[in-house]
């Protein structure tokens, strides 16, 4: 434990901690251990993978594009994750750091002095679409907007998009309200991001597809086509990075990847329909049982392969101490399913609801495969896999692996 090194303006004990380059302080509290939600100021140890992943998919933004980058994160905490992009992605050019609140304003500053990154890293201390608001003007945009709160986003995506640049920049945004997204409060879900989501065994999927389409639509009001080039769902959140470049056109085309989810409860069936205007049938071509349907959300891909590829290859050259085995493991299972169909299958509910004992998840894709299924595992869930057979397929599968 340290005292305060501020005199009056940080009123609370801090200790140092150190995450990837950067040392920095944390308030020394007991809530630091138990609920560090109710610490003077925010900052979750257990998403230190967030931020490494984050790290990663900028300098690989940053090596795309071939500029000098303008990060942003309007939600910072104590600032790490800023600080962190730095002092360790190559090719920034400044970081603008915000807080609402006083005390994470004035621990960030202490934290970018002690880190000596005063000349690059700027921090304010408003309200957090205050301060995005005030870099609405042409010039004084962001290359990269990082929306990381406690909770959901959407109460600061409109004022995201208007302050990224209009030519190929980049918003990574993670929720972590996930009981309305998994289908839980499916109105406070219809509420925050305009999609009604489904209670199904591949929730976190729909989840992660309801905040890209919140995103899409929302840029498309601003003439901004958009991009999903990766997504993860991790531990407690879920989290997607979306590429935006102006024009009425790319809008429009980006409009074009929003659709429908119908599943049936009764025996399984789930399909992704294309078009917000879609005529579709409600009752279950599988068994004629009534549809549940989800959205308007995300239909497209999740995953820009090439991306995930040149991520793990620049996890590969880095430290990363504390996460890259985990992060190292994620990349490969996102990289083998970024080819693989939407809506994933959880063997182990399906299992139960045969009432049959759970097969080696390698002998089902075996079988499946030798029936010229394409088959995949899933980073969001260890029991699940990807496939392209159906539902009546897949049971028949399970069912002769049982004999």
């Amino acid at each position: 434990m340290v005292p305060s090194t501020k005199g009056d303006k940080i009123k609370f004990p801090l200790r140092r901690v150190t995450e990837g380059r950067v040392s920095f302080y944390i308030p020394d509290t007991p809530d630091m251990e138990t609920d560090f939600v109710k610490t003077p100021v925010f900052y979750n140890p257990q998403m230190e993978l967030n931020r490494d992943l984050s790290i990663l998919a900028v300098q690989v933004f940053q090596e795309e594009k071939q500029r000098l980058i303008q990060f942003c994160e309007p939600l910072t905490g104590c600032g790490v994750r800023g600080i962190r992009i730095a002092l360790e992605v190559r090719g920034i050019q400044e970081v603008y750091l915000n807080d609402r609140s006083t005390p994470a304003y004035e621990l960030t500053k202490e934290n970018i002095r002690v880190n000596e990154v005063r000349e690059k890293v700027k921090v304010s201390n408003e309200d957090g679409n205050l301060f995005l608001d005030k870099h609405t003007a042409s010039g004084n945009r962001f290359d990269v907007i990082d929306v990381d709160p406690f909770g959901t986003p959407a109460p600061y995506i409109d004022a995201a998009i208007r302050a990224l640049k209009k030519k190929e920049s980049l918003l990574c945004a993670t929720a972590t309200d996930m009981a309305p997204l998994c289908g839980v409060y499916p109105e406070a879900s219809f509420r925050k991001y305009g999609g009604y989501p489904l209670k199904t065994k591949y929730c976190h999927e729909i989840a992660v597809r309801l905040l890209a389409g919140c995103i899409i639509r929302i840029a498309a009001r601003f003439s901004m086509g958009t991009k999903v080039r990766f997504v993860h769902s991790t531990d407690h959140y879920i989290r997607v990075y979306i590429e935006a470049d102006h024009g009425d056109t790319k809008a429009d085309a980006s409009l074009e990847s929003l659709g429908f989810l119908l599943h049936c409860f009764s025996c399984g069936y789930r399909d992704l329909v294309e078009g917000i205007t879609t005529l579709f049938t409600h009752l279950c071509p599988n068994c004629t049982s009534p549809l549940s349907i989800g959205g308007p959300l995300f239909v497209g891909k999740l995953f820009d392969k090439s991306l995930c590829e040149r991520m793990k290859a620049e996890a590969e050259k880095r430290q990363l101490d504390a996460t890259k085995k985990r992060i190292m493991r994620l990349l490969i299972r996102i990289i083998e399913e970024a080819d693989g169909p939407p809506l994933y299958y959880d063997i182990h509910s399906l299992c139960d609801d045969l009432s049959i004992q759970v097969p080696k998840i390698e002998h089902v894709m075996n079988l499946l495969e030798k029936k010229d299924f394409k088959t995949t595992r899933t980073h969001f869930k260890p029991t699940a896999l990807r496939t392209t057979a159906n539902i009546d397929d897949l049971k028949d599968i399970l069912l002769k692996l049982r004999q």
